[in-house]
């Protein structure tokens, strides 16, 4: 008797949302309940047991998280790219039904989401210049979240460093400035591992994590609320910002501090606060909306809080974890590009069309073509490094046995997210992928790495390649 009501209730409802034009999945689901819970959840201490707020309420999520969110997953080509609910996309002239490969991918993220327990997910596949596909699911936030769509911006952790060094890179070569220069002819003042005197710290060896920095010192410091000015931390306070195991240019050794300290020579060079040069110079011609500080950005842009998941406990909330610095201070703004950057998948791919095509975007040259050729060049002994980095600048090999062709990229990892974006220049393509909470690795994968491998496991490079216009 109970399940023919609520067969009932549902045709009745069917023929209400229908006659007056509305579709599932429309409108806030958030309620009282959903408001309370949200309250408790933010105040969750981090030794707290699970917490999951399903016990009751409309909008409460069930079994896997992946399974019923509002807002379900969707996949589409970049003709239909409108963030709506699988299921509800019309057919218009405008929009073809998906392809049998389209149809594969979506079944295929989905799937991931649900293995990687992802709360909300955004991916975004490009070749020659163009997003040719998309996939969203899940939601913004655990309780009272909107659904994600295409535009919806995630915070990316360490994908900043490589996004923020391109206007760095863009910077020194508009100044003529060599990479094998030192760092403190740029900042105004003398930087020394105080082990190694003799040996300068270059700007080569900052982009490719040889510098000798250490995270775990008087950065570390600064990340826990102690932070002091970067010219004290690499003079006066040098012996707690360089390691004595090994002299600059020697060994490679990833380093969040130098990441950071991209934004303070942005600053001593352009001398204009990073977050604002980078927005101005790179952004905006790609047209990318987002940025270094979430705080500062519009308060109707859709930004996804981040989660620890399948815990749920909350990660970030990156308007509230961030600066809101506006002036130029290069003293202070090494505590900005090493993770901060809040940005779109259909955005960040952008930055991988300009990398793939020698700084060229939609016919407009964004960077020198050598500038990105040495961006994307191992530097293995090369210049001020001696030793074998196997990394770019700032841009980090990505090697998958199941994939063909010289992938680049890089990942972020932050508060509970996981994040990469990766692209092969050879044949234009590439990939981003964005979640705002997932299990970090199950059976020892990364939920970036299988995605990675699905699409383009399935999409041979070759297919579709041409060549990107020249531009003078």
């Amino acid at each position: 008797m109970t399940r023919r009501i609520c067969c009932l209730f549902l045709v009745v409802a069917l023929l209400m949302g229908t006659a007056s034009g509305e579709k599932w999945g429309e409108g806030s689901r958030e309620s009282g309940l959903a408001s309370d819970w949200e309250s408790v959840l933010e105040n969750i201490p981090e030794d707290s047991p699970t917490v999951d707020p399903v016990s009751g309420g409309e909008g409460s999520q069930t079994g896997n998280p992946a399974d019923n969110w509002e807002g379900s997953q969707t996949g589409d080509s970049e003709s239909n790219r409108k963030g709506s609910s699988a299921g509800d996309a019309e057919i218009t002239p405008e929009s073809a039904p998906a392809s049998d490969r389209e149809i594969r991918w979506n079944e295929g993220l989905t799937q991931l989401q649900s293995k990687y327990s992802a709360l909300g997910l955004s991916v975004a596949v490009f070749q020659n210049g163009e997003i040719i596909y998309t996939f969203c699911g899940g939601q913004t936030r655990l309780v009272g979240g909107e659904a994600i769509t295409p535009d919806t911006l995630f915070q990316t952790g360490s994908i900043s460093k490589m996004v923020a060094n391109i206007a760095l890179v863009k910077l020194l070569w508009e100044r003529g400035i060599s990479l094998d220069a030192e760092i403190g002819d740029v900042l105004g003042y003398e930087v020394r591992n105080p082990a190694y005197p003799d040996s300068p710290v270059t700007l080569r060896q900052l982009m490719t994590h040889t510098a000798s920095l250490r995270d775990d010192g008087v950065y570390q410091g600064a990340i826990n609320g102690n932070a002091r000015p970067l010219r004290e931390m690499l003079t006066q306070l040098a012996h707690g910002a360089f390691t004595a195991e090994y002299a600059p240019g020697e060994q490679a050794a990833y380093s969040n501090f130098g990441g950071g300290i991209i934004g303070s020579l942005i600053e001593a060079l352009s001398g204009e606060n990073a977050d604002s040069y980078i927005r101005r110079a790179v952004f905006a011609p790609l047209g990318i909306t987002g940025g270094y500080q979430a705080g500062l950005l519009d308060e109707d842009l859709q930004i996804a809080w981040i989660f620890h998941m399948p815990s749920h406990r909350l990660g970030l909330k990156p308007r509230e974890g961030s600066s809101r610095r506006v002036t130029c201070d290069p003293d202070s703004a090494y505590l900005m590009t090493a993770g901060k950057l809040v940005i779109s998948s259909v955005d960040l791919a952008k930055i991988g069309m300009l990398l793939c095509d020698g700084g060229i975007y939609q016919n407009q040259r964004i960077l020198p073509e050598d500038a990105v050729g040495e961006m994307l060049t191992l530097q293995n002994d090369r210049g001020s490094v001696h030793c074998q980095s196997d990394s770019g600048l700032f841009v980090l090999p990505t090697t998958e046995e199941s994939l063909s062709g010289a992938w680049m990229g890089h990942d972020g990892m932050a508060y509970g997210m996981l994040c990469g974006a990766f692209f092969e220049p050879d044949s234009r393509a590439g990939m981003v992928l964005l979640t705002n909470g997932c299990e970090q690795k199950v059976h020892g994968s990364k939920i970036t790495r299988e995605a990675l491998k699905l699409i383009f496991s399935d999409f041979p490079l070759t297919e579709g390649r041409v060549d990107a216009f020249e531009v003078e």
